[in-house]
C-alpha cells in the first residue's frame, strides 16, 4: 500500500492499493502506450483542423478539447514510462515529483481545459439554438470568445492553485509513483474530482436540454431562414455528441465511483485498469474525426504527399476551370477561398476553359499526349497531370483518384530522376 507520510494532510489513492507488481506494470505499460497514442492521433487531427480553416464556433472548442487531450497524453505517458524505469517503492520529496517534467500541473491543467472546453461548448450551443427562437445572433461571437477565455483562464487558475499546494507541501515524503493524490492535500483532491465529475454531469444535462429545445424549434420553424440555422446547429451539435457521450462513459462515471469509494471506504474500490478507460477516451474523438471527415482526412493526407515529394525536385500547380460552373467567383476570391479554408500554398493560375473550342493550348497539348490527337475531354473538377522534368506528360488522374494512389507514381519518377 502507496501511504503519504502526512496522513492529516493528505491520502493514498485507492486504486494504489493494489500490492500485485505484475499489475501495475501491466497498467504502466497499457497507459503508456494509450498515452501515445492520444499524443499522435490529437497532434494529427490539430494540424488537420490547421489546414482545413473554417469559422465555425465549435471549432475553436474543438481546438482547446484536443490540445487538452495531446497534454494529457503527453504528461500520461511520460508518468507511466518514469514508473516503469525507476523504483516504485522508494520515498521521495513533492519536489522530486515536479522534476524534470511537472506532469501533475500538466495532468490537472489537461483535465479542466478538457472538462471546461465540453462544458462550455455545450452551454455555447445552448445558447445559439435559443437565439435562434429569440432571434438575438448578433452577440454570439463575442459570448463564444468569452467562453474560451473563461475556460483558458481556469484552467491556469486551478494549475497555479496546484503549484502553490505542491510547494507548500514540497517536503513531504511520498512514493515515486507521484500520483496526483499523495502529491495534493486531501481536501483539494476531493475538490479537484468533485468539482471534475460535477461539471462533467452538467455537460450531459446542459447538451440534453439543448437536444431538446432544437427538436421544438425544428418542429415550429416556418422561415427559410430559421430552417438554414436550425440545420446548422443540428451538424454541430451532431459534431460534438460523441466527445460528451465517451466523456461521460470512460471519465465521469469512473471518477464518481472512485469519489464515492474516497467518501465512504466501504465500498468496493474501483481497480487501476479502469482508469485506462479515460487514456482511451483521450484519442477517440481525433480519431473518429480523420477517419469520418474527408476534408481532414484529405487536409493531412495532401500535406503528407506534397510535404514528401515538394521539394527542388518537385512543384504543384493549379489551373482554375470555367468548364463546368462550379467556379463562378473571381480568381482573386478563388485563391482567397483555397488559402484560407484548406491552406493552399502552391501556385494558382488564371481561370481558362479546358474542353471544347475554346480550350487553352496547354490543356489541348495535356490531353493529346496521353490521350491520343484529340484528346479525351476533362469530365470534371481536380483532373490531375504529372508532368516529369522535361515537361513531357507521363499520367493522367481523373478527379476521384485519390492522392495516396499518386504516390507510386511520384516515387517511380522521383527515381528516374536520381538515377
Amino acid at each position: 500500500m502507496l501511504e503519504n507520510t502526512n496522513l492529516n494532510e493528505s491520502f493514498s489513492l485507492n486504486i494504489s492499493n493494489i500490492s500485485d507488481n505484475n499489475e501495475d506494470v501491466t497498467v504502466y505499460i497499457l497507459s503508456s502506450i494509450s498515452g501515445l497514442i492520444a499524443v499522435i492521433t490529437n497532434v494529427l487531427f490539430l494540424f488537420a483542423m490547421v489546414r482545413v480553416k473554417t469559422d465555425s464556433r465549435v471549432k475553436k472548442y474543438l481546438f482547446a478539447f484536443s490540445f487538452g487531450c495531446a497534454i494529457k497524453g503527453f504528461s500520461i505517458s511520460f508518468a507511466n514510462i518514469e514508473r516503469l524505469l525507476e523504483e516504485t517503492d522508494v520515498q521521495v520529496p513533492i519536489s522530486h515529483c515536479l522534476k524534470p517534467v511537472p506532469k501533475v500541473l500538466l495532468n490537472m491543467f489537461s483535465l479542466w481545459l478538457t472538462t471546461l472546453s465540453l462544458f462550455f461548448m455545450a452551454v455555447d450551443r445552448l445558447v445559439a439554438i435559443r437565439s435562434i427562437k429569440l432571434s438575438t445572433t448578433a452577440k454570439l461571437k463575442l459570448r463564444s470568445h468569452r467562453f474560451l477565455i473563461a475556460v483558458i483562464s481556469l484552467s491556469i487558475l486551478n494549475s497555479m492553485a496546484i503549484l502553490v499546494d505542491c510547494i507548500k507541501r514540497r517536503d513531504v515524503k511520498v512514493y515515486s509513483v507521484c500520483y496526483d493524490s499523495d502529491l495534493l492535500a486531501r481536501w483539494h483532491y476531493i475538490y479537484h474530482l468533485l468539482s471534475s465529475v460535477g461539471i462533467g454531469y452538467s455537460t450531459v444535462l446542459i447538451y440534453g436540454y439543448a437536444m431538446v429545445l432544437l427538436k421544438r424549434n425544428v418542429v415550429s420553424a416556418s422561415d427559410s431562414i430559421r430552417v438554414s440555422q436550425i440545420r446548422r446547429e443540428e451538424t454541430a451539435m451532431l459534431k460534438i455528441r460523441i466527445i460528451i457521450f465517451f466523456t461521460f462513459l470512460l471519465r465521469n462515471i469512473p471518477s464518481s465511483f472512485h469519489l464515492a469509494y474516497i467518501l465512504n471506504k466501504n465500498l468496493i474500490f474501483i481497480r487501476k485498469f479502469l482508469f485506462i478507460a479515460d487514456n482511451i477516451n483521450l484519442s477517440i474523438y481525433a480519431t473518429y474525426s480523420i477517419a469520418s471527415d474527408a476534408e481532414l482526412r484529405n487536409a493531412l493526407l495532401n500535406s503528407c504527399i506534397c510535404g514528401h515529394f515538394c521539394s527542388d525536385h518537385t512543384s504543384a500547380t493549379v489551373q482554375q476551370m470555367s468548364s463546368f460552373m462550379k467556379e463562378p467567383k473571381s480568381e482573386s476570391e478563388i485563391k482567397k477561398f483555397a488559402t484560407e479554408r484548406y491552406g493552399v500554398t502552391f501556385d494558382m493560375y488564371s481561370k481558362i476553359d479546358v474542353n471544347d473550342a475554346n480550350e487553352h493550348p496547354l490543356w489541348h497539348f495535356l490531353k493529346s499526349k496521353l490521350s491520343g490527337a484529340t484528346g479525351i475531354p476533362i469530365k470534371w473538377n481536380f483532373a490531375k497531370f504529372l508532368i516529369d522534368q522535361n515537361g513531357v506528360p507521363v499520367r493522367r488522374y481523373e478527379p476521384d483518384d485519390s492522392p495516396k494512389s499518386m504516390e507510386p507514381d511520384f516515387v517511380a519518377l522521383l527515381n528516374k530522376k536520381d538515377s
